[in-house]
């Protein structure tokens, strides 16, 4: 993986889905032509690192200890909007979201039995809060290695 999506491991250590994430994001997007893309990849180039604990298991996924830089770390995430989904807390910085998916969230999952072991399919899972909510709900992780086709 050569790709700046390899660096974002860095940002979150000894978390092997988002080395996995990481992998598959940097192989899918090898050929994809989207105009947004370069800013995207220089906002996550400029990520800082902020190591810690990630936190699924309440309404504002956390994601690493507060940040030394929140201005730059702000900054980056900025870059990486539209935050459609969410609202997530990354590094000590609050990333509010167009929709409140933490409200539908809550009555999701009250509607269903149990997700412990089982398999879940999320379909344009765009930034990956309820896939990140449904892990921590005990579905199984396994992620699928698949390709974009241009149309």
């Amino acid at each position: 993986m050569a790709g700046v999506y390899s660096e974002l491991p860095r940002c979150w250590p000894g978390n092997g889905w988002i080395r996995e994430a990481a992998r598959l994001a940097e192989h899918c997007l090898q050929h994809h032509t989207h105009g947004d893309l370069p800013c995207w990849r220089a906002a996550l180039r400029s990520l800082p690192a902020t190591p810690g604990p990630v936190v699924l298991d309440q309404p504002i996924p956390t994601l690493g200890s507060e940040a030394e830089d929140r201005a730059s770390l702000r900054a980056a995430l900025v870059a990486l909007h539209p935050w459609r989904k969410g609202p997530f807390n990354v590094g000590g910085v609050h990333i509010d979201a167009e929709w409140r998916s933490d409200l539908k969230w809550q009555r999701v999952a009250g509607a269903i039995d149990s997700l412990e072991g089982r398999r879940v399919l999320d379909v344009g899972c765009g930034n990956g809060y309820y896939a990140l909510r449904m892990a921590d709900a005990g579905a199984a992780a396994r992620v699928e290695d698949t390709a974009i086709t241009e149309p």
